[in-house]
């Protein structure tokens, strides 16, 4: 049998191609339920990330929903018995609720806020108790997504099909935002892409996201196509590149230094992760694709005006944020334990801002540092259950992906993912953006619950 008639024969393994008996598993119903649930959160995005009060507790209660609608599905409800290591999760998860509840009183003695008293009013832990409140129920709202997603990808082909309507729907997010910014219809960020998200930066961390799941598609295109014929072979690979050209040509529009720098850490991780879960060729294939990769962002570096601009500007945003970092970490040494209440950032942040830091704090809605604002606003007892969450939920689908005999590759993209939120969340603020927070809770779910049914998909 001829190499190119052994590939045709052969089923299509990939995850964003599945093989026919694949498709008929999940069906048209169940792609399009996938999409009903990721299509709002772009949605969201283009609605400049519904950084609103208002628009975020409607984005609160579309999360509750999506669940609500996916617990409808035999399937989906099912699953639920049968996720592994999802009470730890949510042990976890209700410890921070209750850290947060704890706040809204005055808790142990002298832990209260002195604004309370000053004010004549009961005290208090949390600087403003509507703000935790609202917190705590963005928080559920998280929380209904993850579990949608971990229920949704719990059996692998689904998994699978998730990551490809979560991709395409990213790419035509990404191509939209090229087209608005293009044509001079983008509202806000100030000469680079924004993507609806008025931040650049925020952008920037959605289309790393987006660059790592891409790099993923296009690592197993190069590895599936290894049998086919010439043209077959460059039709198949060529379908995987276009996708990971325009969310690299959107990233570097968005001018965003340390966006790239994750974005590329994401890339690497999962370039390494892959080559040494399938030795041989991959790392020759690494090889290359590094190597073009590093000739195609000199060439742009040296010629993209934008990007010169921003390194150009790199010491001036060092010292603008050298002056939040440091103010808010005293706000943290002020109230280490149980901080000044989720929500709190604003209050905080005029309340600590005085004439010789106004220039750099009047304007800022978020501490720039994910870490920081967490420790800030929960302290240290509301703020190590959650990272502990979120490094159980890395760490448990980093380890299955080392067992799943098919679509390994899937989740392996999926966890490198995280790398770009991980890194960036350092120098900004893209998790507190509610449409950004929405959809690394979901990505979250749909690793950790990816491929823990068998026998089914």
């Amino acid at each position: 049998m001829s190499r190119r008639r052994r590939a045709q024969g052969a089923p299509n393994a990939s995850g964003f191609g599945p093989s026919p008996s694949r498709r008929a598993q999940i069906g048209w119903r169940g792609t399009a339920l996938l999409a009903a649930a990721v299509a709002p959160l772009y949605g969201a995005h283009l609605l400049f990330g519904a950084n609103q009060p208002m628009a975020a507790q409607a984005l609160t209660a579309l999360c509750g929903l999506i669940l609500i609608v996916g617990l409808t599905v035999p399937r989906l409800r099912q699953a639920l018995p049968e996720l592994k290591g999802l009470w730890p999760v949510a042990g976890l998860f209700g410890l921070v609720l209750a850290v947060a509840a704890v706040t809204l009183g005055a808790g142990p003695p002298g832990a209260a806020h002195p604004i309370w008293e000053w004010a004549g009013l009961p005290p208090a832990i949390s600087v403003n108790r509507s703000a935790t409140l609202l917190a705590m129920s963005q928080l559920l709202g998280l929380a209904a997504l993850f579990l949608f997603g971990a229920l949704a990808a719990s059996q692998r082909a689904w998994g699978i099909r998730f990551a490809t309507v979560f991709l395409l729907g990213g790419v035509l997010w990404a191509a939209i935002a090229v087209i608005m910014f293009l044509s001079g219809t983008q509202i806000g960020s100030f000469g680079r892409l924004g993507g609806g998200l008025l931040s650049s930066n925020s952008a920037a961390t959605m289309l790393g996201i987006l660059t790592v799941l891409a790099t993923g598609w296009l690592l197993q295109a190069l590895r599936e196509s290894r049998e086919l014929a010439g043209p077959d072979r460059v039709s198949r690979i060529s379908f995987a590149v276009a996708p990971l050209a325009l969310l690299v040509f959107a990233l570097i529009l968005t001018g965003s230094r340390m966006g790239t720098l994750a974005t590329l850490a994401g890339v690497l991780t999962l370039g390494v992760w892959q080559a040494f879960a399938d030795p041989g060729r991959s790392w020759r294939t690494l090889g290359i694709a590094a190597g073009v990769t590093l000739i195609a962002a000199v060439v742009v570096g040296l010629g993209n005006d934008l990007v010169l601009r921003r390194v150009a500007a790199l010491d001036q945003d060092v010292d603008i944020r050298s002056v939040i970092f440091a103010v808010h970490w005293r706000a943290f040494l002020d109230a280490p334990l149980w901080g000044s209440g989720l929500g709190s950032f604003t209050d905080v942040n005029s309340y600590l801002m005085s004439a010789e830091t106004y220039e750099e704090l009047w304007s800022i809605r978020a501490t720039h540092n994910v870490y920081l604002q967490w420790l800030q606003e929960a302290g240290l007892i509301g703020s190590a259950p959650m990272f502990a969450l979120i490094g159980l939920v890395i760490l448990a689908s980093a380890l299955r992906a080392g067992t799943l005999s098919r679509g390994g590759w899937a989740l392996r993209a999926l966890v490198a993912a995280n790398v770009v939120v991980l890194v960036h969340g350092l120098t900004d603020y893209a998790l507190q953006v509610p449409s950004i927070a929405a959809m690394w809770a979901l990505l979250l779910g749909v690793q950790f619950g990816f491929g823990q049914v068998r026998g089914r998909g």
